[in-house]
């Protein structure tokens, strides 16, 4: 099987670089001076059109075969992650059920050691919230986190396509191709 730029080039060349003489009553190879009849250069068309299209198909091959590998990666990665949950969930049980025997203190359990550390924790109840971010944003900005605007490219999109000239956007037409 030969490689499809390779066919690609040789089916160009069959089309531009050989012509029909009807001096020979065939095709000429202008590039070489090779004589082809009908048949032969008919055959030839088809022949590379022909690995053409099982080159063509075995890359089609290829690339299902890895989406379908792709998926079951995804599926595995799924069942991973969900195993990795259930572990860290049952040792945080599993730590903080020693942490409440051992009652605060720093105690060698033999094989690891239970040990705390003073920590300090801002609380406040959801239903308190609204009111908290009120007195902050009137007092305390500084204590606000405010979340970056983004860009909406639906919207964009719309607007761009019903005729408003914006600077620094554009709409790029793409056929993307897709195995099915």
């Amino acid at each position: 099987m030969g490689k499809l730029y390779d066919i690609d080039y040789e089916l160009e060349r069959l089309n531009d670089v050989v012509e029909w003489d009807p001096e020979y009553g065939g095709f000429v190879d202008t590039e070489t001076g090779e004589i082809l009849t009908e048949e032969e250069f008919d055959a030839r068309f088809q022949s590379l059109q022909m690995e053409k299209t099982e080159i063509l198909k075995y890359l089609a091959k290829l690339a299902l075969n890895e989406r379908a590998e792709a998926a079951v990666a995804e599926l595995e990665e799924k069942r991973l992650k969900a195993r990795k949950e259930s572990k860290k969930k049952k040792a945080d049980r599993l730590e903080a059920l020693i942490a409440r025997e051992c009652g605060g203190k720093n105690t060698d359990l033999g094989v690891a050691t239970m040990a705390y550390r003073k920590s300090d924790a801002v609380i406040w109840s959801k239903e308190e919230e609204p009111a908290l971010v009120l007195y902050l944003a009137k007092e305390h900005k500084e204590c606000l986190k405010y979340a970056e605007p983004e860009v909406r490219k639906t919207e964009l999109k719309a607007l761009i396509k019903s005729g408003e000239e914006v600077p620094f956007a554009r709409i790029e037409q793409r056929n993307n191709g897709k195995l099915k």
